[in-house]
């Protein structure tokens, strides 16, 4: 929509708006009317487990209830994304990035009385209102999967969800935050045929989305083990719950880099007025991930961490196809051995924040809890967590700077192309 509108008139563009919306609420309509009448069978395909546990038919009827009750989303779901893309089209970006997370943060603050929970499921909920793609897919395919084979059970299928969550939470946050203000930018050079320009401006949000992603993602894995003992281990969910999350979101969170770089490379595509081959990479890659999901389960019996790195491989293979695509249509993208130095140097600074993270984190949960004894407790865990996750990130970006990765020079051309875009220059090569 973004895109799209972009490069129309504003008047033209208003009335393709309104046609959109009225057919995408004839469409909502339908689904939500078939989800309201027939939810015993929506929740049956989705969670058959409840149909066989001996506790699962109360927990049945309340996901019947609450699957009735949350049909309006289905009819609303395509008028307010269309609505994002049409801010988005005018310059209005504030708005739709922070919306999902204001009507997020109601929700779940009327019916939560834990503070900390509260805190990370408004983080978490808000960005999957506005990160979409085949990855989605490729989850809801996973869980059928665990549905379908009796070597997994609802313990797993827990755990790619819990997994999946962690990794979507600072994706869809950072995908919000970059990816939608930067779709119509790229509308732009195409306008003018300026295909050097749009290729320079590809590669600089590539670089960027990686200067902003790996950092959050190379201290997470250090500290994947006590974030989930902090957000989830209560109840049922013990340790062995924990190190099975933990194994799940390592696999999970190589896969990354290639679900914020295949936006880009999609929105690229859009903007040229080419939605067919990423819609058949898509489909390629739906089709490809539930084949290794199946060979995964079935024959090679890696279980639930097998689906976790079918759908990581799947995203880097769509990745290099929609690249290898992009190549051919658009000249002035850099050669892959030009990638190869900021690549390594990426490399390099990951390795540095992972290791700056696990030995801050070892040394200061040994120091505070060998001074506070017995009084080590969740505040402490928190201040632990946040200090060593600051030390990480200083261990990413000191070595960025030093190998002069331009990590700052980035984030002022972020500034410019999502705040300032009359005054943004043409950009030199990046690679």
């Amino acid at each position: 929509m973004s895109t799209t509108l972009s490069k129309l008139p504003e008047e033209r563009g208003k009335k393709l708006f309104q046609h959109l919306t009225t057919i995408m609420f004839l469409v909502g309509g339908v689904v939500g009317a078939f989800v309201y009448i027939f939810p015993d069978f929506v929740v049956q395909i989705y969670a058959p487990g409840l149909w066989i546990m001996a506790e699962g038919q109360i927990i049945r009827e309340i996901a019947i209830k609450q699957l009735k009750m949350m049909t309006p989303c289905i009819v609303l779901a395509g008028p307010v994304g269309l609505g994002f893309g049409y801010m988005s089209a005018q310059g209005n970006d504030v708005l739709p990035c922070i919306s999902p997370a204001l009507s997020s943060s109601l929700v779940i603050a009327s019916v939560s009385d834990d503070i900390e929970l509260f805190l990370f499921l408004a983080w978490a909920c808000y960005p999957n209102y506005v990160y979409t793609g085949s990855s989605n897919t490729n989850k809801h395919l996973q869980c059928l999967v665990c549905a379908l084979t009796s070597r997994l059970n609802g313990y797993f299928s827990a755990g790619l969800s819990y997994a999946y969550l962690l990794v979507i939470a600072p994706l869809g946050a950072l995908s919000s935050i970059t990816v939608l203000p930067l779709v119509p930018k790229f509308s732009k050079p195409v306008k003018t045929s300026s295909w050097e320009s749009l290729a320079n401006d590809l590669e600089r949000a590539l670089l960027l989305c990686m200067v902003l992603l790996l950092p959050i993602f190379s201290v997470m894995r250090s500290l994947v083990e006590p974030i989930i003992h902090i957000l989830f281990e209560r109840c049922e969910f013990d340790s062995s719950a924990s190190a099975l999350v933990s194994s799940l979101f390592l696999a999970y969170s190589l896969g990354t880099p290639f679900f914020i770089a295949k936006d880009l490379l999609v929105a690229v595509f859009y903007a040229l007025g080419d939605g067919k081959r990423p819609f058949l990479v898509s489909a390629g890659a739906v089709a490809l991930n539930a084949v290794l999901d199946w060979l995964s389960v079935s024959r090679f019996n890696l279980g639930a961490k097998g689906l976790a790195l079918s759908t990581s491989f799947t995203a880097a293979l769509s990745v290099l196809i929609l690249f290898h695509l992009l190549k051919r249509k658009l000249s002035g993208l850099s050669s892959y051995a030009a990638m190869i130095y900021p690549t390594t140097l990426l490399l390099i600074c990951c390795i540095t924040s992972n290791i700056t993270t696990s030995v801050a984190y070892n040394l200061m949960h040994v120091s505070v809890a060998s001074t506070l004894l017995s009084r080590y407790n969740l505040m402490m865990e928190l201040f632990t967590l946040l200090m060593a996750g600051a030390f990480g990130l200083i261990g990413f970006f000191v070595p960025a700077v030093l190998l002069h990765l331009c990590g700052f020079e980035l984030a002022r051309d972020l500034y410019r192309m999502l705040i300032m875009p009359q005054s943004l220059t043409p950009m030199t090569k990046s690679f």
